[in-house]
């Protein structure tokens, strides 16, 4: 038990309040004078502190209350610290209920913000569930460690600190408020060979050369779907959709029908494909989830289809979908190429050039002849 709360233990030993044997009645604090603080909803509250409000416990405990309103609108997170040791009790934070933005703010933004060495005790025991459901989603070294702790250690309350949290546990993948345009894959596509109007209205189709800023990618086995938007801004337009398979399935299917995906392997090695933080997320947290995913996103083929050619000037989603292809080397751009990037740079606040260094030890796999036919016709 850390000095803190044994000397809060002790306070409240001393002051009659039997904290081993029984639930603490409101009739106690009563007749002891003392203040019961907490929400504003919480029943018998006589304070409701500020958000960020410190007040102390004794002569050396200070604690900061942190409004987190995410399972409860009135929930509030304690930091407490005596000296160079600190904890922090969560209770239900991350539990159902409250908004999205909510969530996000609470955990990605008030409590991500603590020192990495605070301890954490949330308010129920369910790390053992939570790990199982992890460790199919994120095969990492802190996974690993966690799962291995939970599965030799009946208790897991307060052996965690923010800094574990942090490792063990992914950004999430949506961008609360915004959530279907969260998770941002920006990539540049390139029309097919066959580019034909069918009569739609507008001037003729042009290669797509623009920045195309898209998509909230769904996982299901093997495939994922991502919902691609001329921006990332409020009213966007959806302008199509992106399949992506794993190279084991590509492989089954039939040469036709390879020759209708494109590969991401420069996507991915040059730097091109990225993922815009959340606000509030970490830079280093969410570049080490960004490169994990890129490790992924390498060995897979897409399948890209759109329908609204808004490059061309159309109001509405008009003509046949286009079958897209991607870049599969930096001369296909040329300077127009680079001139759109240094522009994404200076707008998303990132470096291509410091992301393609930082991914060059990610392993190539062989691109299959079939796909990218969009540059072999």
């Amino acid at each position: 038990m850390p000095a803190a709360m044994k000397r809060l233990y002790g306070k409240a030993s001393r002051c009659r309040i039997q904290t081993s044997t029984k639930l603490i009645q409101l009739s106690e604090f009563k007749s002891l004078q003392l203040p019961v603080i907490g929400g504003k909803e919480c029943h018998g509250v006589t304070r409701t502190p500020q958000h960020e409000e410190t007040f102390k416990v004794g002569q050396k405990i200070s604690v900061k209350a942190l409004h987190t309103p995410c399972h409860t609108k009135d929930s509030i997170c304690w930091l407490m610290e005596d000296g160079d040791q600190r904890v922090v009790f969560t209770g239900d934070t991350l539990f159902i209920g409250g908004s999205a933005a909510d969530m996000h703010a609470a955990l990605n933004t008030t409590l991500a913000a603590l020192p990495d060495d605070t301890k954490v005790y949330p308010g129920h025991e369910y790390t053992k569930q939570n790990v199982r459901f992890l460790t199919t989603v994120l095969d990492t070294e802190p996974v690993q460690a966690l799962q291995a702790f939970a599965d030799n250690n009946r208790q897991t309350q307060g052996k965690f600190t923010i800094g574990d949290e942090k490792a063990s546990v992914p950004p999430p993948p949506l961008s609360p408020p915004d959530s279907a345009r969260g998770m941002i894959l920006t990539a540049i596509t390139m029309n097919s060979a066959e580019q034909e109007t069918n009569g739609a209205a507008g001037a003729p189709l042009s290669t797509k050369s623009k920045v195309l800023e898209n998509s909230a990618a769904m996982a299901q086995v093997n495939v994922r779907q991502c919902l691609i938007y001329d921006t990332p801004e409020p009213n966007a337009k959806l302008i199509g959709v992106e399949y992506m398979i794993s190279g084991k399935l590509f492989k089954t299917l039939d040469a036709a029908e390879r020759k209708l995906w494109h590969s991401h392997v420069f996507e991915v090695k040059s730097g091109m494909l990225f993922m815009p933080g959340p606000e509030g997320m970490p830079t280093s947290i969410w570049e080490e989830a960004e490169i994990k995913e890129m490790e992924e996103i390498v060995g897979l083929y897409g399948k890209t289809y759109h329908f609204w050619q808004v490059d061309r000037g159309d109001k509405l989603p008009l003509g046949e979908p286009q079958l897209m292809g991607s870049l599969t080397h930096e001369d296909q751009g040329g300077e127009a190429l680079k001139a759109m990037w240094k522009a994404r740079d200076e707008k998303f606040r990132i470096s291509t050039e410091q992301k393609k260094a930082k991914r060059q030890y990610i392993e190539e796999p062989e691109v299959h002849d079939d796909a990218d036919q969009t540059w072999k016709k």
